[in-house]
């Protein structure tokens, strides 16, 4: 209906926690999850974003296990895995199906907020440093989910674009001359900067730097690192190490940092009810001391900034306006500092800054439109977007094999230019871009080599990330073994979850020349001959060779979860999700039940007392109690039949 708009879920809320908890035989996610987590905090999951797709070895995520409170598990790969209870079997589930069952939820939500009617298309954000086995892992997860996902895109970018489109669409941008942009994201888990230029109609992005570890949860660390100290000055305990005292002062920390945000706040009072042994917090916060502890912090930002401006080749005085997004730039000295680093008015309102996005829906907005221009359900006002690559990737073609870094369209290019190492692409290159092909020589049996990112981009990748994005073998027909070796071009895209792809493989068999051809050909220099001697040019070229184009099947091995894997998954994911449907349907029974036996207990001396003698109405009065004790007592825990 020409806008969009975030839906309510089943507690009237637009935000949904992103949390699952397993208990028992049931399973709850979203809100209902992050209530209960207290109760049930071994086994409530958080933060899937920083493991899906992640190794377990790495530094980050071993930073990001000691803070969680569930128990993580290294699977076979080095993939993330939790310890799971679930219907007193333990089990080891992968974070991408923990992430997949998120994404059901976020179905359900969908569905009832649409008459029954389940989700689509969807696309989904996710930040854009995200490296190859990280997207693979939320497509992993879309598939257990069932979501049909029709493309990954980078938080900035949905940003930009949820900023740009209805711009675009009053003709507030110019044709030729393009206006810059600053978006910086202050969310929950880390900051992020980009620049993006807009023309009409167009959306083009310029760059995106971040502090992938610098977010909303570092300023609410703050705060509960102040409320210990101030409770073990107090009490002598340390509550440091003990996961549900940390729980509650996080909860207690994150509604302080609220409460402190707006202007005129200069202090609030924080309370937390038994915090540990029975003894409760009582903590002043004010802002003096919280803007001292959170400087180091906020001085974090400003590298990333610099370096967008840099890599972009703008000045500070080129940007247009600096848009600011996510919760975490609500906080005033956030403001204030963003606004003196890009030299803006800070007397203005928001210090110079501009708010004209929703802070906590602009990654979601900008993503359901971006569904919209994907999906043939829905039509949109033209609108392209380039987007850049993150990383450069290179193909190493193995010792003594030779290849050449050629178009995807060009046909004719030979392999003069042989490496072992080709660059196929670069960071910063457009997106979309044209495919890339290599061709290998003098090929007679399989052959492998590997697909990594470049060197130039390893510093923008995690501590202790793998370069290696995937193994790829080619599988050539044994009846060219014998044969004295054919070149095989392999075809290589960016898709649209922005990860690396083999689109397919080609061995080139040189087709017989024809009688034809050859007199062709003869006729050709004859002709030629004749020219030179009459205008001393150079003689013709030979006609182009033909070739029989052979489909090889490249096998790939890659970081991540495998087919077995997804399809285990899948089935899993269904036994739950049946699992919960009976649960559901039981309470829903049980409710019956007990509103029926309380209706029933006063309509007997009510409007039914007339139909009914003094024994009939004893004897149902006495099948009503029976039910009641049953329904309290062992029917309890009986579960729906029909």
């Amino acid at each position: 209906k020409g806008g969009v708009d975030c839906i309510l879920n089943e507690s009237s809320n637009r935000n949904t926690a992103v949390c699952v908890g397993i208990q028992g035989k049931k399973r709850c996610m979203g809100d209902e999850a992050s209530q209960s987590a207290r109760s049930n905090i071994r086994q409530t999951f958080k933060v899937m974003k920083n493991l899906v797709g992640r190794n377990f070895d790495e530094p980050e995520v071993q930073a990001e296990l000691a803070r969680a409170s569930f128990t993580g598990v290294k699977m076979e790969g080095g993939r993330i895995g939790v310890a799971v209870n679930y219907d007193d079997e333990d089990i080891v589930v992968p974070m991408e199906h923990i992430l997949a069952m998120m994404l059901a939820k976020v179905n359900t939500i969908a569905n009832e907020a649409n008459n029954g009617v389940n989700i689509g298309d969807a696309v989904i954000a996710v930040p854009a440093w995200f490296t190859d086995a990280q997207r693979k892992g939320y497509a992993s997860a879309c598939k257990i989910a069932e979501l049909n996902c029709l493309k990954l895109i980078n938080e900035s970018t949905a940003i930009a674009l949820g900023y740009g489109i209805w711009k675009s669409a009053k003709k507030l941008f110019s044709e030729t001359d393009p206006i810059h942009i600053m978006f910086i994201d202050i969310g929950y888990l880390s900051f992020t900067v980009s620049i993006a230029d807009f023309i009409q109609e167009k959306l083009i992005m310029r760059s995106t730097r971040a502090e992938r570890n610098v977010g909303g949860r570092n300023f609410d660390d703050i705060i509960v690192e102040l409320m210990a100290a101030h409770f073990q000055s107090k009490t002598g305990i340390d509550v440091r190490n003990n996961k549900k005292a940390v729980l509650k002062l996080q909860v207690a920390a994150e509604k302080g940092k609220k409460q402190l945000s707006p202007n005129g706040v200069s202090e609030v009072n924080i309370n937390v009810e038994c915090l540990a042994e029975d003894m409760d917090l009582s903590y002043k916060l004010t802002k003096d001391v919280f803007e001292k502890a959170c400087l180091p912090l906020i001085e974090k930002f400003e590298k990333p900034i610099v370096d967008c401006l840099a890599e972009c080749g703008l000045s500070k005085s080129d940007i247009a306006d600096v848009e600011v997004v996510g919760g975490t730039s609500r906080i005033g000295q956030v403001k204030l500092f963003l606004a003196k680093l890009m030299e803006l008015k800070t007397d203005e309102v928001n210090n110079g800054l501009k708010t004209t996005m929703n802070a906590d829906e602009a990654v979601a907005r900008g993503a359901a439109l971006q569904c919209a221009m994907e999906s043939s359900r829905v039509k949109v006002k033209p609108f392209y977007i380039v987007d850049k690559l993150q990383y450069g990737i290179v193909v190493n073609t193995g010792e003594g094999a030779t290849a050449t870094g050629e178009s995807k369209d060009d046909e004719d290019a030979d392999g003069a230019n042989a490496s072992t190492l080709v660059e196929i692409y670069k960071a910063g290159d457009d997106y979309p871009k044209p495919g890339r092909r290599i061709t290998f020589k003098g090929k007679t049996s399989d052959f492998s080599f590997s697909a990594a990112y470049s060197t130039d981009s390893a510093e923008r990748l995690a501590p202790g990330t793998d370069t290696t994005i995937a193994n790829y073998t080619v599988k050539v027909p044994a009846s060219y073994a014998n044969s004295e070796g054919y070149d095989v071009r392999v075809t290589f895209t960016i898709d649209k979850a922005m990860c690396l792809s083999v689109t397919g493989a080609q061995l080139m068999e040189p087709l017989p020349v024809t009688e034809e051809e050859t007199k062709g050909d003869e006729s050709k220099g004859d002709e030629s001959k004749g020219d030179e001697a009459k205008e001393g040019e150079a003689a013709a070229a030979p006609a182009k060779r033909k070739f029989k184009k052979v489909d090889l099947v490249v096998e790939t091995t890659q970081f991540g979860m495998t087919q077995t894997d997804v399809k285990n998954s899948i089935e899993l994911e269904a036994k739950m999700a049946h699992a919960d449907k009976i649960l559901t349907e039981t309470a829903n029974k049980r409710n019956d039940l007990e509103s029926y036996i309380y209706a029933m207990r006063d309509r007997v001396d009510g409007d039914l007392k007339a139909y009914a003698s003094e024994s009939e109405s004893s004897t149902l009065k006495t099948d009503i109690m029976s039910a009641e004790e049953w329904l309290y007592g062992d029917g309890f825990d009986s579960t729906k039949r029909g």
